[in-house]
């Protein structure tokens, strides 16, 4: 559980942007859905008086009272429709009437007649809405096992760092064992004085060797410990190492492992579809500040409307930017495309490499260690003790060589994991 959570806080960030990015689709289908509009006034203007039938050059302020309601909607065509009422109503003491009150219905279509129809800016904006989410979905997978990852190379580190820590702790029981033979030696006369100042000079590396261990294990208890946040007790129980690649496999292995981080890499997915995003910018960039030419049709009226710019400085700069941003995605695709395999290829040449040492290191230190558990049994003399303390010497030496390289073995596993896309979140 504290490791799932862990998780779900390195991801926390791309979480929000995924949720900034659904947002972001709401705000672009609104584009589409059906708005309102009105307006109401008084107006107050001259009016000529009639007197007997006919005109006079005498006015009158007159007073109307008018007011109009609109409901607009875009429809993904590019077509807009705009239904409406109109309502006026004169001053009754502007006439011999109690007042008139007149409504008129208004319907407007503009139909554009140039490119945007069927496919206006607005509906580009919504696609590349949509875009953003898929990359900020893939964002939160690269997250997640990046985070997974990390946790997974500090435990390892740690499983090493407490194994060099055992051995360090037995090599020293062995250096104060060794030490008290040759005190005893030294008593009979069977070695030199200065044997026992070695042993001494021995025994405090040893210990300061194995102090040093602790305090590794100390700091990378709690280095796991925050990164899973749990105790440092619990941090390698809250995480579960998963060993997918036993072996790291021949070079028709490795070329399969490319392949399979091309088609399931998150990161790669994300800008293939960046790459997709800008190429809908690079289509925005035409709808920028185009010409525009619409056919208005209305229930009492028909008419054409166009603008256009009287520059071309706003249009091209559009265009050379959102080709620059295409460009780029492109570049920064090709660039990861290469890195990616560069990196499953060198992670199954480190991994093959700690194999291949591994397998000329176990068999020496076994040897090495049946030699060194004879001669601990029948120590004899300071010739024997020598060879002991030389022997030991040895064998701490390939045990820590062994340990280096199936930490280097277990690190190069987790990468290929990672690097080839098949790590989980």
């Amino acid at each position: 559980m504290a490791a799932t959570a862990a998780i779900e806080r390195a991801a926390a960030p791309a979480r929000l942007a995924h949720k900034r990015a659904e947002a972001g689709v709401m705000i672009a289908e609104g584009a589409f859905e059906w708005t309102t509009s009105g307006n109401v006034g008084v107006r107050t203007g001259p009016e000529y008086i009639a007197s007997g039938g006919f005109l006079t050059t005498a006015t009158r302020d007159r007073t109307s009272t008018g007011g109009a309601i609109y409901a607009d909607r875009l429809f993904s065509n590019g077509i807009r429709i705009q239904p409406g009422i109109i309502a006026s109503r004169t001053d009754a003491s502007t006439t011999r009437l109690l007042g008139q009150v007149s409504t008129q219905p208004v319907l407007q279509v503009d139909i554009p007649i140039d490119r945007t129809l069927g496919n206006p800016i607005e509906k580009l904006r919504l696609e590349h809405a949509r875009a953003e989410v898929g990359l900020t979905d893939h964002d939160v997978q690269v997250a997640q096992r990046a985070h997974v990852h990390q946790s997974i190379r500090l435990a390892w580190a740690l499983l090493a760092a407490q194994k060099r820590e055992e051995l360090a702790e037995d090599s020293l029981e062995e250096v104060r064992r060794s030490h008290g033979r040759a005190s005893a030696l030294v008593q009979r006369g069977e070695l030199p004085a200065a044997a026992l100042v070695q042993a001494d000079a021995r025994r405090s590396m040893r210990s300061q060797e194995r102090d040093r261990l602790r305090a590794v294990v100390r700091r990378l208890q709690s280095e796991l410990a925050f990164l899973l946040q749990t105790t440092s007790g619990q941090a390698l129980k809250s995480i579960r190492i998963s060993d997918p690649l036993p072996t790291a496999g021949d070079k028709a292995g490795a070329d399969e492992l490319v392949r399979h981080a091309f088609e399931h890499r998150p990161d790669l997915k994300r800008l293939r579809e960046e790459v997709e995003a800008a190429r809908i910018r690079v289509r925005m960039a035409e709808y920028q500040a185009p010409s525009r030419v619409n056919l208005q049709l209305r229930n009492d009226a028909v008419g054409i409307s166009w603008s256009a710019p009287l520059g071309s400085l706003r249009q091209q700069g559009y265009r050379d930017q959102a080709a620059a941003d295409l460009e780029l995605a492109e570049h920064r695709l090709a660039e990861l495309a290469r890195r990616v395999e560069h990196d499953v290829r060198e992670a199954v040449e480190r991994a093959q490499a700690a194999e291949r040492l591994i397998a000329q290191l176990l068999p020496a230190k076994l040897e090495l260690g049946k030699l060194k558990d004879s001669l601990s049994a029948n120590p004899g003399g300071g010739a024997n003790a020598s060879l002991l303390s030389e022997i030991g010497e040895q064998y701490g030496q390939l045990a820590g060589e062994l340990i280096d390289n199936q930490h280097d073995l277990a690190v190069a596993i987790a990468d290929l994991t990672l690097y080839s896309g098949q790590a989980k979140g």
